[in-house]
């Protein structure tokens, strides 16, 4: 049976592939969403990439927002920050990220204008790509509306997956 290819979802995995096409399990990058428009959530969550230098978009979806950074970190520091806000959204830590509005009818309306926080050091120097993820970047950079536009220097493949998600019409 043929599956109409509209209706899947492409997501967006926090794992990057090296050179050899194999994963590094000890990087990763960390994504987080919450099914709340609460400013003060949305503070707090973009308060965490900041503490930890991790760049950021972030973006509204039809209940609440996603956060995607390009910066590469320790698995170890990954789950230190997942379990920082394990108590806003417990059913985290996000592995895969939906980048693609069409879960809800006319997301596309809001679901690509996004926000980003560059994260500059304690010094207040400009901002050093060198932890950011190249194709990450470039990708995030062509599907999401938003200024400036990130930069990364960390060769690796991004992974996508396709899937069809949970719809819900309200």
């Amino acid at each position: 049976m043929l599956v109409n290819c509209e209706n899947y979802t492409k997501g967006l995995v926090c794992s990057i592939l090296d050179k050899d096409g194999k994963k590094n399990s000890n990087l990763k990058l960390f994504f987080f969403e919450i099914d709340s428009h609460d400013k003060d959530l949305v503070n707090i969550i973009l308060a965490l990439y900041q503490n930890h230098n991790l760049d950021v978009i972030f973006h509204k979806t039809k209940k609440g927002f996603h956060f995607i950074s390009p910066t590469l970190i320790s698995l170890e520091k990954w789950k230190y920050c997942h379990s920082l806000l394990l108590e806003i959204n417990p059913k985290c830590p996000q592995i895969c990220l939906r980048i693609m509005g069409n879960k809800y009818p006319n997301e596309y309306e809001y679901f690509y204008k996004a926000q980003v926080r560059i994260n500059k050091n304690m010094y207040n120097f400009p901002h050093n790509p060198d932890k950011n993820v190249k194709s990450v970047c470039l990708l995030l950079n062509k599907i999401f509306d938003f200024e400036p536009k990130l930069k990364g220097n960390i060769i690796g493949d991004l992974v996508q997956v396709s899937y069809l998600p949970k719809r819900e019409e309200k």
